[in-house]
């Protein structure tokens, strides 16, 4: 939403707006579909902005809230001093969204928004929710990044408009899954070959973090040479967000 781009399909010199307008006239004239490049032209800041505006008034009609914190990342992370066993996030490219800067610029003025040094926007969503409910207060994370899903509590995914509440326990189980199947978007290496039903089915009979963590750690140390560094790195990561 933030980047406001308007998309083009051209073969050659010829421009469309749509894909299946393209794909006509190739095949009217003869060319191969494969010669169709797709194009992405900014958009104007101002229709940013009043995607970013939306976007927000929306969540907080959504949500309710009385009070609404807004987060974005700012420089520094300490994933990269806990990484032991692969650099983080080195496999995310270096594209940034037209606008980006401009657009955190006017979260900043709009929406006071605060801006997260030494870690991330998530972190920070995470220790907010974390300290809300050992208040006693009301809270929801509103996020679209499934690994706030080791946070308990309640969580609202704007793209999918929903909800769903996580108690401390399955917070717990969702971390863990995570360690055993991996998350490359964030590098975090899992075991090979263990996906989501695999994860699933061996912390099944778990029922507290204990348990869970007796699992995992008997399966990294038949995989890994590294298991209990790997282990703390993935907890380090958890335990940032909880304090």
């Amino acid at each position: 939403a933030w980047q406001s781009l308007k998309k083009s399909y051209g073969i050659g010199k010829k421009k469309f707006k749509y894909h299946k307008t393209a794909k006509s006239w190739c095949q009217k004239v003869g060319h191969d579909l494969s010669d169709i490049v797709k194009h992405h032209e900014p958009g104007d800041f101002d229709v940013a902005c009043k995607k970013v505006d939306k976007l927000i008034d929306d969540i907080i009609e959504e949500t309710g809230a009385t009070d609404a914190q807004v987060f974005r990342t700012g420089k520094g992370n300490f994933r990269k001093d806990v990484a032991i066993t692969h650099t983080y996030k080195g496999n995310r490219g270096i594209h940034k969204p037209h606008h980006l800067q401009e657009i955190r610029d006017y979260m900043i003025d709009r929406w006071d928004a605060t801006v997260v040094e030494g870690e991330e926007a998530d972190d920070a969503l995470g220790i907010r929710q974390v300290t809300a409910l050992k208040a006693g207060d009301e809270s929801v994370i509103c996020s679209t990044d499934k690994d706030l899903q080791t946070i308990p509590g309640w969580h609202f995914n704007w793209n999918k408009q929903g909800w769903n509440h996580v108690d401390e326990v399955e917070a717990w189980r969702n971390f863990y899954m995570q360690c055993l199947t991996g998350d490359k978007t964030d590098y975090i290496f899992g075991i090979n070959g263990y996906g989501p039903v695999t994860a699933k089915g061996l912390l099944k009979k778990a029922s507290t973090p204990e348990e869970m963590l007796c699992i995992v750690g008997l399966h990294y140390a038949c995989h890994f040479d590294d298991p209990e560094a790997r282990l703390r790195e993935a907890r380090d990561r958890r335990d940032r967000r909880l304090h």
